[in-house]
């Protein structure tokens, strides 16, 4: 019996000292794992600048232990962007509304508060590609202007009947590249590299990205959606931001034909 005593005497302390390293000796709440999106607080932002569409979108989700808040102040700068149906949405007419360079992010809900620093990368342009018609097997060669402010590229590529409605190619650039080149994976139905092209016209963007944009809230407001979603920007014990800017530069086209 004294062992047995003895036992659950030393499973009682170990419990203890278990809750006490979770909780701590004041008490308080458990910190939120940082990979764990479902607790904590969480926002998802993007702004996209779109010079061939002369507009700027943000668009953002706030949450708290996954439920969607709708009463937070989310600004972009001098603009603050309301809660519309199901996401914090601004839309401005032009694309030098939300002029290129430093920008603050404010998100502010009770007691939470939140400020980051991002920019707004430049207006840019595709320089050139290359071949203007593409036979099955050619690769085509992009290249653009540098877009100050821009920590990483996307190249992306489309039908130009099929843009913004969240299908096509995109990849990230790596080495803040100025060139890449694609191949047949960015212009057949299957994505399969060596597969049959799909014929038509295409649109070919470059996407300069700061921060890291939330990829799922952003992929209706950009031609083609982003690869996949970068790692999260703002990392604290009970809080991650997705939070990034966008400039798409206006799209320069290719024509795919089935045969040289």
């Amino acid at each position: 019996m004294k062992t047995a005593s003895k036992t659950i005497t030393v499973c009682t302390v170990i419990v203890l000292i278990s809750i006490i390293s979770l909780f701590g000796c004041n008490g308080g709440t458990l910190n939120t794992n940082d990979s764990d999106l479902t607790s904590g607080f969480r926002l998802g932002f993007g702004l996209i600048r779109d010079i061939g569409m002369n507009r700027s979108t943000g668009v953002a989700d706030f949450r708290h232990n996954d439920s969607i808040i709708t009463d937070a102040v989310i600004t972009a700068g001098n603009d603050t962007l309301p809660y519309l149906g199901s996401q914090y949405l601004l839309e401005k007419v032009s694309v030098d509304s939300i002029p290129a360079g430093s920008i603050l992010i404010t998100t502010n809900w009770n007691s939470f508060s939140d400020i980051t620093t991002l920019t707004a990368p430049a207006n840019f342009a595709i320089a050139s590609v290359l071949p203007p018609v593409k036979g099955p097997g050619d690769r085509v060669f992009v290249d653009w202007n540098g877009s100050a402010g821009a920590e990483t590229y996307v190249i992306a590529a489309v039908k130009q009947d099929s843009a913004y409605i969240g299908i096509g190619f995109s990849q990230y650039v790596t080495s803040l590249s100025t060139s890449e080149t694609i191949d047949d994976s960015a212009f057949t139905i299957t994505t399969l590299q060596g597969a049959e092209p799909n014929p038509g016209i295409y649109n070919i963007y470059i996407y300069a990205l700061n921060g890291s944009p939330d990829s799922a809230l952003s992929s209706l407001k950009l031609p083609v959606p982003l690869p996949s979603q970068l790692t999260a920007n703002v990392t604290k014990p009970d809080y991650k931001a997705f939070s990034g800017l966008i400039t798409v530069s206006a799209p320069v086209t290719v024509e795919v034909v089935a045969s040289p």
